[in-house]
């Protein structure tokens, strides 16, 4: 994957397995749209632009990209990543990452409509906060440190609102842990 696209979809996959909330939210298809994408200082283009990287790869990687998401229970909807959420993973109280991502968040303050949090990866750490408000929507937002495969590290900043669409998938599967 082009180096310009982990950082939004890398960020887009960790506002949407931070789902462990304070509310009760509502089981089904959400949608996550990332929004003030930022690094070392620099705004980037949104997720839809970005994505644009994705023509730049062939048939095939592209096919094997979006079917790993989709496996992940993840999908690509122009500006945003869809996700299934059903009421288990509703009712988690960890934030818990895509499997071999080698994450270790911390939940450091939980209240009722405030959720913030630490988070160590391998090439990233830095903190957050969820803003829950209501059961059909809530913000996350993002302050971290992470490694661009060159000698100097970065700083990224990334907002994500996401919204819940309907009770129904469709095709995709649940999110799992």
């Amino acid at each position: 994957m082009p180096p310009s696209l982990r950082l939004p979809l890398a960020g887009a996959l960790l506002c949407s397995s931070l789902t462990a909330q304070a509310m009760e939210l509502l089981p089904g298809l959400w949608e996550f749209t990332p929004r003030n994408l930022e690094v070392d200082g620099q705004s980037l283009p949104d997720l839809d632009r970005l994505l644009v990287g994705l023509e730049h790869l062939s048939g095939v990687q592209r096919e094997q990209l979006l079917d790993q998401l989709a496996r992940q229970g993840v999908q690509l909807a122009g500006r945003a990543v869809q996700l299934c959420l059903d009421e288990a993973r509703l009712r988690t109280t960890d934030f818990v990452l895509p499997q071999g991502s080698g994450c270790r968040p911390q939940l450091t303050e939980r209240g009722e409509r405030l959720w913030r949090f630490a988070f160590d990866c391998r090439d990233a750490q830095g903190e957050g906060e969820t803003q829950f408000l209501s059961e059909r929507e809530f913000v996350t937002r993002l302050d971290g440190r992470f490694a661009l495969h060159t000698t100097r590290p970065g700083h990224g900043r990334l907002e994500s609102h996401a919204r819940w669409l309907g009770a129904d998938c469709g095709s995709l599967a649940p999110r799992d842990g």
